[in-house]
């Protein structure tokens, strides 16, 4: 009797035990659902063109009317976000492996804050301190109607792409590639460690955008302050910034303003400036130069031969005016460049552009 009684009680005890087992499964599938780590969507095997090497996906359908701010924490892939002709987020995540409440991404609604996160258990392994890190893509969709007020991506080695995206402030941090198409914001902050950054038609009052040793390309750009910086990457600027700040250590400056901007500062130390003004436009330039030349194709300033180079104080500067006037007439007026281009053993060229856009047509308000 002793005996089947111990058997009894062992037998009780295993199926306390599996029921406490499944409440806590029970229990951690209602938590994953209430956070968004489920998939409306899921399709083991589905081509897409453009991640013919991600043949896994799982899409997420997110109610976008409580939505002001995004949040993308990723790593490695690629980060994208667009706009479409919907009217929820949709959020496409693709894998080269099959996606599962293990690896796929988490995400969590709340505060008006949408947060999107790479899931990190994929590369959690006991006796191994560094797994390999896996890379995934994400694609984020938004009403084309959406403005937000923040948006950010964390995008550790990500290579990130924003196109028709407006929002108050775009604050945007990867060690991969920026890639940005016609955005609309009042703050950019761009930083992009290794392969730099790419924009064209960016709108921004405000923008700063570094790379170490990637590049900066900015075409059709617009606003009013920007710092524009790389240590090794060149920088290419086209547009009409009212004050214009560049500044590379061994990279070449090119900067094509087209509108009487207030104040270009182009600055490196190895690098080639060349900076072209509008054809029609009064400008005070200071050139600094220790063992570079100097020349311009406006009318009245001359050529490089005309400098003198290597002074023996470090450097030669002479502040002259574009169209070749007497500088004791200049003042401070807004219509007026100032020009400030420094290197040191790089050239400074200065060419004649088109004629310049009235201000008021871009800047209603000057600030």
């Amino acid at each position: 009797m002793l005996k089947k009684f111990r058997i009894s009680a062992n037998f009780i005890f295993e199926v306390i035990v599996w029921l406490l087992v499944a409440i806590i499964c029970l229990s951690a599938i209602s938590y994953i659902s209430a956070n968004g780590n489920g998939f409306e969507v899921f399709t083991k095997r589905s081509i897409d063109n453009a991640n013919m090497d991600m043949p896994y996906k799982a899409v997420y359908d997110i109610d976008s009317e409580k939505v002001y701010n995004i949040t993308v924490n990723w790593k490695s892939g690629i980060v994208e976000l667009k706009t479409y002709s919907g009217e929820n987020i949709r959020v496409t995540e693709y894998s080269s492996e099959e996606l599962n409440i293990d690896n796929a991404l988490s995400y969590s609604t709340g505060s008006s804050k949408l947060t999107l996160n790479w899931n990190d258990t994929q590369n959690i392994y006991l006796g191994n301190l560094m797994p390999e890190l896996k890379k995934k893509n994400i694609t984020i969709e938004i009403p084309s109607d959406f403005i937000l007020y923040d948006l950010k991506v964390n995008a550790g080695e990500s290579y990130v792409s924003l196109t028709s995206i407006t929002a108050d402030t775009i604050n945007v941090r990867t060690s991969s590639k920026i890639e940005i198409v016609n955005c609309l914001t009042d703050e950019a902050k761009l930083t992009a460690t290794n392969n730099g950054i790419t924009a064209n038609g960016l709108s921004s009052n405000s923008l700063k955008a570094s790379s170490k040793t990637g590049s900066v390309s900015l075409e059709n750009t617009i606003g009013y302050t920007s710092d524009i910086s790389t240590i090794s990457g060149d920088i290419v600027f086209t547009g009409s910034y009212r004050n214009l700040d560049c500044s590379s250590i061994s990279g070449n400056i090119t900067a094509d303003t087209n509108i009487r901007t207030r104040t270009v500062d182009a600055h490196t130390v190895t690098g080639k400036l060349q900076v072209t003004l509008p054809s029609d436009d009064d400008a005070i330039i200071l050139c600094k130069t220790m063992n570079g030349g100097i020349g311009s194709s406006f009318t009245g300033v001359g050529n490089a031969k005309e400098y003198s180079i290597g002074d023996p104080v470090g450097a030669y500067s002479s502040e002259l005016m574009a169209d070749g006037k007497n500088t004791d007439s200049i003042d401070n007026d807004k219509n007026f460049y100032k020009v400030s281009l420094s290197t040191t053993d790089g050239d400074i060229i200065i060419n004649s552009g088109s004629q310049a856009q009235q201000p008021k047509e871009l800047f209603p308000e000057d600030k």
